[in-house]
């Protein structure tokens, strides 16, 4: 039993008024359950002419080079590409056999297999035998027969009333092995089968006597093995004393609830893809999926709001992990360059006034007038103080000391209490002078 659907098969035969038995066939489909849904069920009739043990042969012949192709055929070929080869292969051997074999000589056989996939029909055709689809209560021939009186009614010479009795009825036009080249009719039939249908083969020791009503009643029967049986029974009864070989096989296919056709497609088509073509979407389909993951989290880290990206910094280097950008790392001779300027900022903090702090030179010519204002009426006495303020005041311009005066001055700084006394002589200097030209006035 298939997954998604179970299948049930009948058949009968009968030799009727013959001396031996020419027709054969055969059913293959695997028990792993797997491969079955891969591969599908394959069915076939033949039958065999020649006379003597000839048609036997043939029949048997293609039955077995059939379903042996079929049974190691890769799951991802064609289904009538199988069949097609299959019959071609078996018309080869049958041919060569029937040349070198003189009780062999002109055997041939019909030859009608069909392969169910899902609900899919695959047909391969060649000689009068039939293949008939069963469902809904209707009949319907699925193959086109090779045959004489086939070919008098397609032309309108014919009616199909009086191609029943004529003559030459069971004279082929095309058969398995009776020539070097073998034409194979093909036909593929997509997702034909609905919940219930059968699918029966049958020679023309059936449908030559039986009518197409009364098939298509018995079995739409529930038993097919009975069906058959019925059937078969009841050509023998019609056929009288030339009555033919009859073959009758079936297949029924049931659908199981809720599995519909949209599903079955999916799966038929899984089947037939070659290993390879699945292993390389599966691994297209990784990528894929791993690129997408990769963008998302990228989206997703790049929106999240300030706190979490801080909060995730702070646990990346709490924990020593983490990502470290490549221009966060400082060049050593960046290092060096930030520790040379640290130290110039450190030496420029040092007791260097003259140099880091240069006084500027008072211009005279612009300040001294305001002084003067200041100094008092008496014009001698102004010009005394103006002498002694430039003398003061004045400085000269501050030169450019080279390297060992600066650590000179650096070593021997002047201490407070020598600058007090300096600044303290200068005073009392300055009060004296003050009090000595009040008296020369008077």
């Amino acid at each position: 039993m298939q997954p998604g659907f179970s299948f049930y098969f009948g058949n009968h035969q009968s030799i009727g008024k013959r001396d031996e038995q020419e027709d054969s066939f055969g059913f293959y489909f695997s028990e792993d359950k797997d491969e079955l849904l891969r591969k599908g069920i394959l069915m076939i009739v033949a039958d065999g002419m020649g006379g003597h043990a000839g048609g036997q042969t043939a029949s048997k012949i293609l039955v077995d080079i059939v379903i042996n192709d079929f049974k190691h055929a890769p799951s991802y070929l064609n289904p009538l590409e199988i069949l097609r080869n299959s019959f071609e292969k078996a018309n080869a051997e049958i041919y060569s056999l029937g040349r070198n074999e003189r009780t062999l000589k002109g055997m041939g056989t019909t030859g009608t297999a069909v392969i169910i996939k899902g609900d899919s029909l695959y047909i391969a055709h060649v000689g009068d035998s039939r293949a008939y689809l069963v469902g809904g209560g209707r009949l319907t021939l699925l193959t086109k027969d090779h045959s004489m009186v086939s070919r008098l009614v397609e032309e309108g010479l014919l009616t199909e009333d009086k191609a029943k009795d004529h003559p030459d009825r069971n004279v082929v036009t095309r058969a398995v092995g009776i020539s070097p080249a073998l034409k194979v009719d093909t036909y593929e039939r997509k997702h034909i089968l609905q919940n219930s249908d059968a699918i029966m083969l049958c020679t023309d020791g059936l449908y030559d006597v039986v009518t197409e009503e009364e098939m298509g009643l018995r079995l739409g029967e529930k038993d097919l093995m009975a069906a058959c049986k019925l059937l078969v029974e009841s050509a023998e009864r019609l056929g009288g004393d030339e009555h033919d070989n009859t073959t009758v096989i079936s297949v029924r296919l049931d659908i199981v609830a809720g599995m519909g056709a949209f599903f079955r497609k999916m799966q038929d088509d899984i089947a037939a893809t070659p290993s390879f073509v699945k292993v390389a979407i599966a691994m297209l389909l990784l990528v894929i999926f791993t690129l997408g993951a990769y963008i998302f989290l990228t989206i997703e880290k790049e929106s999240a709001p300030p706190h979490e990206k801080d909060a995730q910094q702070t646990t990346e280097k709490k924990h020593g992990y983490g990502r470290i950008e490549q221009a966060d790392k400082v060049p050593k001779e960046d290092i060096s360059e930030q520790k040379a300027d640290k130290q110039d900022a450190f030496e420029s903090r040092q007791p260097d006034a003259v140099e880091q702090s240069p006084v500027t030179p008072i211009d005279t010519k612009e300040k001294i007038p305001q002084k003067i204002e200041n100094i008092g009426k008496d014009e001698k006495k102004g010009k005394k103080n103006v002498e002694k303020l430039q003398n003061r005041k004045t400085l000269k311009p501050v030169e450019k000391r080279d390297d060992d005066s600066v650590e000179k001055q650096e070593k021997a700084p002047q201490s407070e209490s020598s600058l007090k006394e300096k600044e303290a002589d200068e005073k009392k200097e300055k009060v004296e002078e003050e009090t000595k030209e009040p008296a020369k006035d008077k």
